[in-house]
């Protein structure tokens, strides 16, 4: 029977478990047999080994911890009775034992357990105080974070807060400084009202008492007082600009001065830096003379102080303004030399007109001074009333100065023409003595030297004096009795072969006559044989003869060639182009798409009429074809079978007999039959070109599925067409006629044109004057800066006509030109050219633009300049296939390239292709002449877009390099082809001009200096072209041409 025992537990204080175990009801047990016995007490020594082990491998079961683990059986065995027998002993130490083995090995479990279970607990703590720590750490965290979104929030409010107060401040200083510009132009318009108030109580106490009843009077009067002080006021608004300009010729720095506005052309400022307060007078006196008279001399510098007295200049009221001579400008530089360079310019210093010259060169400098400060002062938004009262004040000093530094000149003027009138008086003793002398070779050795000076002493005396030094030259020498000397030598050079005064713009050829006198009375029509050279057609040829067409109805088609003629724009087509020919003129999309409409609903209406049996209409269109089909016919005339024809049109469609049977048929017309005759006449007289229009038209009557209408409008469509075809071939009976009296018959008819525009206030010739001067004056500008030495030059260095004539030709159609051309901008001689103009125009710089992507392209790859890879270019001669020379495949590949670039930007439809387009034509022929064929890379291609934006750009510098050099060829090719002209034939005869210039040809290796043998085919094809138009030009209107140049050419 098992012993019961109890155990309890108590818990300590330092977490740990203990055990208590009752043994107190233990019993004895009974005896076993010894062999029972023996083994038992093996058993238990065994276990007492086992458990000694144990005792030692756990020293934690000897630990402190459970010293309180009692066993209450002890004081039991200490207790037992001594009575007990040595057999009871002996059972009872086994028992024991055997207790004492069960309570090791339990106490032994039960330390393990608590062992075990106080690693749990040890673990579980530490588990516990891990997850703790963490969730501190974790709300930690959280509380830095919100901590740091707190502060970022409260950081982002505070910004936020300051952005709105900024803005709040920008608001308030913008209103606060708009309500003071308010208040500013309020007051402005309060003093103009007041100054006006002021006026006006001036000019009304100016007024009689007379004017002022008459309110008509009073209020013209007013109105013109207005007009003027409006004018006076625009003028001043618009000088700013150049005032600003020449401010930075005086000034340094101009940082407090208003800007001036960049220039439109170019977007920089009229004056460089280089430039800046070059008029400064410590910095001119600073410079040695020649080197300060140099700065005077600049062109940029007469420029912008021109155009700063010009703006002034019409501040002042007319009447106050003084005569300012041709050269006001200079005039006016002159003041900062004076006062820079007073010694060097004038000598006595104490003479009353030189120190009057001085103060006035110094009150114009204080002037200018105050000027300058009040126009600073107006850009501060000041008051306008000082910068009024400083241009009065500058335009009186400077009109002041300019009338004083005029009387000083006049001094050394007379000195200069009193030393010129001598050396005239002792040429015309010297010439007066040769011609005296009866020695030919005397004469003729000495005679054209003597001429010669004496005319450049006129001339000199011309343009230092005037007119008043060739008077007082006259005078000398009627005192003498030279006087006839001067004009015999006058007169005689003037008639010198190599004189200017024969100039012309025509070449030089023996049948050439040059016409002076361009007056009304002198102005001739054409000569009755050459009208009637034009009225009569020559032979029409065998492809384009109509039908016959007798001789009585000749006058009607002369009749028609002479409407040709007047018509004075198209009789100069059919000259200048020789594949002219009439075309009908398109219709805008609007306006096609009425017209279909109406053509559908007249057919309809045909075939409603034919359905329901109304025949009504037919006579009437019967009488309409037929008067088409005669007027066609008596056109066409030309053989003896055309009023036969034209009888039986006539027989053939009556619209009486058509009403006859309309009547004898109830109604009803055969109307198939119709049709058949009015085909049949149509295809008689109808050109060979319209016999598949007939066919088709043929194909349309006979057949039953198309309607009447539409067979009716086919009819029209087809007469209209054979009307153009006859107005084409009466232009082409017309063509060799016209040419031949071209010249004399628009020249005529211009000067008819002039003759009748002389009855009117308004020149006919304003814009062709206008446009020969500046080019006069450009080419002027050439030879004075090709003479910086100012060495007299004689006649004979004059530009020619024709050079200036081509030049002004250039002006128009040159890349370099910024004005495109138009009827509107062209001079009136080149009016019916101005088409012809602006594709030659656009064709310049297409070639321009094609040129400067090929230098760029050429450039960046230098592949495309040397190639190992060659081809062979083929070409067709007249017998046989020639071979030509093999040529780099990179110059064949950049050739191709600008041909196409060149027709991409001259296309009929006028469209302007894109950067991408060009770039991606470029790119291709950039890929097909790599060696070795490789592929372009992505910065290759990214170089070509950029090159190609760059160079078609218009303010490009290698663009317009390139086109200066197509206006230098064009100018080439223009002289070549008048030397050709000149050495062949008469240039009047167009007939043989085109061949004479036909030959001309651009030498290709002056081509290839300039960058442009890559586009020789075009440039030679608009040399042509321009060639052309110059030729017939010039032979057409060199009367007028030469008369406008004359005079701009005159020294």
């Amino acid at each position: 029977m098992p012993v019961p025992i109890h155990a309890r537990a108590h818990s300590s204080g330092l977490g740990g478990i203990s055990f208590e175990i009752d043994a107190a009801h233990l019993r004895r047990q009974a005896k076993r047999p010894r062999h029972v016995a023996q083994r038992f007490h093996h058993h238990q020594a065994h276990a007492h080994d086992a458990h000694t082990h144990e005792a030692h491998v756990h020293p934690a079961w000897t630990h402190p911890h459970h010293a309180h683990v009692r066993v209450r059986h002890a004081s039991a065995d200490d207790s037992s009775s001594d009575d007990e027998n040595h057999s009871g002993n002996t059972c009872l130490d086994s028992a024991a034992r055997n207790r004492q083995r069960l309570l090791d090995a339990r106490r032994a479990k039960l330390a393990r357990h608590h062992g075990h279970v106080r690693l749990v607990m040890v673990d579980v703590a530490t588990q516990r105080q891990s997850a703790r720590r963490s969730t501190l750490l974790a709300v930690e965290r959280t509380l830095e974070m919100a901590r740091a979104n707190r502060q970022a929030t409260i950081e982002s409010r505070r910004l936020q807060s300051a952005a709105a107060v900024e803005r709040a401040k920008q608001v308030a200083q913008r209103t606060q400084e708009k309500n003071a510009r308010r208040a500013l132009q309020a007051q402005r318009v309060l003093q103009d009202k007041l100054r006006a108030s002021q006026w006006r109580r001036v000019q009304i106490q100016k007024l009689s008492r007379a004017c002022l009843n008459d309110g008509a009077v009073l209020e013209q009067g007013i109105r013109a007082r207005a007009a003027v002080e409006i004018q006076t006021w625009w003028r001043r608004c618009t000088l700013g600009k150049p005032l600003a300009d020449f401010v930075k010729l005086i000034r340094a720095s101009t940082s407090a001065a208003p800007k001036s506005k960049p220039n439109p052309a170019g977007n920089k400022s009229a004056v460089p830096a280089s430039l800046a307060g070059c008029l400064d007078v410590s910095r001119l006196a600073g410079m040695p003379f020649p080197q300060a008279a140099a700065v005077m001399q600049k062109p940029i510098v007469i420029r912008v102080t021109s155009r700063f007295l010009q703006k002034v200049k019409k501040c002042a009221p007319k009447a106050e303004v003084p005569a300012l001579g041709k050269t006001p400008t200079r005039a006016f530089l002159t003041v900062f030399m004076l006062l820079a360079h007073s010694e060097a310019i004038i000598d006595n210093q104490e003479g009353a007109l030189e120190k009057e010259l001085i103060n006035a060169g110094t009150a114009l400098q204080a002037a200018l001074t105050s000027l300058v400060s009040s126009f600073t002062s107006l850009a501060r938004h000041s008051s306008d009333s000082s910068f009024h009262t400083s241009i009065a004040a500058f335009l009186q000093s400077w009109f002041t100065y300019h009338s004083t530094f005029e009387a000083f000149k006049s001094k050394d003027t007379q000195a200069i023409v009193n030393n010129l009138v001598v050396h005239a008086l002792e040429l015309a003793r010297l010439l007066d003595n040769v011609s005296g002398a009866n020695h030919d070779a005397t004469d003729a050795e000495w005679r054209p030297s003597i001429v010669k000076q004496l005319k450049v002493m006129r001339q000199r005396l011309v343009r230092v004096g005037g007119e008043a030094a060739v008077d007082q030259l006259t005078s000398v020498l009627e005192a003498e009795g030279l006087v006839y000397v001067l004009q015999q030598a006058v007169e005689e050079g003037n008639r010198r072969p190599g004189s200017p005064d024969s100039d012309s713009v025509l070449v030089a050829s023996p049948n050439r006559v040059v016409r002076g006198n361009t007056s009304p009375g002198n102005l001739r029509s054409p000569s009755p044989s050459a009208t009637a050279a034009l009225r009569t057609p020559s032979p029409a040829p065998a492809h384009m003869s109509p039908a016959p067409v007798s001789p009585t109805t000749a006058s009607a088609s002369n009749a028609h060639l002479a409407s040709i003629l007047d018509n004075h724009a198209l009789a100069h087509e059919v000259v200048m182009d020789p594949e002219f020919i009439l075309k009908p003129t398109p219709l805008p999309a609007q306006a096609q798409a009425v017209k279909d409409m109406a053509e559908r609903a007249f057919a309809d209406r045909l075939d409603g009429m034919i359905s329901a049996g109304d025949f009504a209409f037919v006579p009437d269109l019967v009488a309409e074809i037929r008067e088409a089909l005669v007027g066609i016919a008596q056109q066409a005339g030309g053989n003896a079978s055309d009023s036969q024809l034209v009888k039986n049109i006539e027989a053939a469609l009556d619209p009486h007999l058509v009403k006859q049977e309309l009547a004898a048929r109830q109604g009803r017309v055969d109307v198939a039959a119709l049709l058949g005759v009015i085909v049949t006449y149509m295809h008689q007289l109808a050109a060979p070109v319209r016999d598949a229009d007939i066919r088709e038209l043929q194909v349309l009557a006979t057949s039953e599925s198309n309607g009447f209408g539409k067979v009716v409008l086919k009819i029209h469509q087809l007469l209209d067409q054979m009307r153009l075809d006859l107005a084409n071939f009466h232009l082409a009976q017309l063509r060799p006629v016209l040419q031949a009296r071209a010249v004399e018959y628009e020249s005529a008819k211009f000067a008819e044109l002039v003759a009748a525009s002389t009855t009117t206030t308004m020149d006919p010739l304003a814009k062709t004057r206008a446009w020969l001067e500046a080019a006069s004056r450009d080419l002027l500008a050439l030879r004075d800066q090709r003479n910086p030495e100012g060495i007299p030059l004689s006649d004979l260095t004059r530009p020619k006509f024709e050079d200036v004539y081509h030049e002004a030709l250039l002006s128009l159609v040159s890349p370099t030109s910024a004005v495109a051309v138009s009827p509107e901008t062209v001079p009136e001689t080149l009016s019916m050219d101005a088409r012809r103009l602006y594709v030659m125009q656009t064709m310049a710089q297409a070639v321009a633009i094609a040129g400067a992507v090929a230098m760029v392209v050429r450039n960046a790859f230098p592949w495309m300049r040397s190639a190992t890879v060659t081809v062979e270019r083929t070409m067709e001669g007249v017998v046989g296939r020639a071979v030509a020379p093999k040529v780099q495949a990179s110059e064949l590949a950049v050739t191709q390239m600008s041909g196409r670039l060149v027709d991409m930007l001259t296309s009929e439809d006028g469209s302007v292709p894109s950067v991408a387009h060009i770039a991606a034509l470029v790119e291709s022929a950039v890929a097909a002449s790599v060696p070795g064929g490789a592929p372009l890379s992505q910065a290759q291609r990214d170089l070509i877009h950029t090159m190609v934006t760059k160079t078609i750009n218009a303010k490009d510098p290698v663009l317009a390099i390139v086109s200066r050099r197509v206006h230098a060829a064009l100018r080439t090719y223009l002289g070549m082809s008048s030397a050709a002209l000149a050495a062949a034939v008469e240039p009047s005869s167009s007939a043989a001009a085109p061949a004479a210039a036909g030959g001309v040809r651009l030498r290709r290796d002056s081509l290839a200096a300039n960058g442009l043998d890559v586009v020789d085919a075009q440039m030679n094809a608009l040399g042509a072209r321009l060639a052309a138009v110059a030729r017939h030009n010039k032979a057409v209107y060199a009367q007028w041409y030469d008369e406008i140049l004359g005079k701009a050419l005159a020294l």
